[in-house]
């Protein structure tokens, strides 16, 4: 039997993601307001991010990132799967999938995912 702290440890993931620290802009889908936040890591399945505001599991957000001069800008609808706060802080990390994404997007994503092998 896992432990409550072995299960969050436990890769959710079947894509293989990668680090990414460049910013993400984000707008909800209902709510006429774009925000911030600071991308962690990236896979052709969805995003992990931090950002200073929370959002509930099951929202449906509009996401624009740009991975590097190769990729250019991506947008995608996203899907908030979980989100969690960060212990003595005001942030909170929060996981996106991406919901339906061009092939073009995810192409993009996968040839960033092979040039960064770690």
């Amino acid at each position: 039997m896992l432990l409550a702290k072995e299960e969050l440890q436990l890769e959710r993931r079947q894509s293989k993601r990668v680090g990414f620290d460049g910013p993400v802009t984000c707008q909800i889908s209902h709510v006429n307001r774009i925000d911030g936040c600071l991308g962690c890591d990236v896979s052709d399945e969805g995003l992990k991010a931090i950002a200073h505001y929370f959002v509930p599991v099951h929202t449906e957000v509009h996401v624009q990132l740009k991975l590097g001069e190769i990729t250019g800008n991506m947008e995608f609808q996203a899907k908030v799967c979980w989100i969690r706060k960060i212990p003595y802080s005001e942030m909170y990390y929060i996981g996106f999938q991406f919901q339906q994404p061009n092939v073009i997007s995810q192409r993009r994503i996968r040839i960033y995912i092979q040039s960064h092998p770690f």
